[in-house]
């Protein structure tokens, strides 16, 4: 894995050190905040606060769900507690981020031409695709996975006010943007 392709979001920066002093071990245990109504949840997943600010195409999905932030705890696990904190999340990143999904969006890309458009071949070209969602980590509603729902999210200001800090960390992270997908 080439050094510092990775970089960590801003407003993310440390939440892996902080989590596992206060004892967290997996996604469930991992709580980083409650929205005021009490419905949503978001819960820390190792490695999704990273980015590479030298990607020039954003790849942004919804959320991540319950199976990538177990992913990234699994692989978080199996790292050396002794390696760098950058290192262990670079692990949890590649491991986690989109698992699951990748071939199908490769191959949705590649038959609308947005392969061929952003000449890259495969949008998890790490060198020039910066992996995240709307919500940096899993957020869940009522203890499930959040599903696509426009008009919670527009009536929930807790759900748009922490999709909108995300957005404007990453494009402030990831200066030389060409697109976002």
């Amino acid at each position: 894995m080439p050094e510092n392709r990775y970089t960590t979001l801003r407003s993310r920066s440390g939440l892996l050190e902080k989590l596992l002093a206060a004892g967290a071990t997996d996604l469930n245990s991992a709580l980083l905040d409650r929205s005021p109504c009490r419905k949503f949840s978001e819960h820390y997943a190792p490695g999704f606060e990273l980015v590479n600010p030298k990607a020039r195409v954003a790849l942004i999905g919804y959320t991540p769900g319950r199976s990538q932030g177990e992913n990234a705890w699994s692989a978080l696990k199996q790292t050396a507690h002794r390696s760098p904190p950058l290192s262990r999340l670079e692990v949890c990143h590649e491991a986690a981020a989109f698992s699951g999904l990748r071939s199908r969006i490769d191959q949705m890309a590649d038959q609308a031409g947005l392969l061929k458009h952003l000449s890259l071949s495969s949008l998890s070209d790490r060198a020039s695709v910066a992996m995240t969602s709307r919500w940096v980590f899993p957020v869940f509603n009522n203890g499930k996975n959040y599903t696509l729902n426009p008009q919670a999210c527009q009536r929930n200001s807790w759900l748009a006010k922490r999709c909108s800090e995300h957005l404007q960390d990453l494009f402030a992270t990831c200066s030389d943007l060409d697109a976002a997908v």
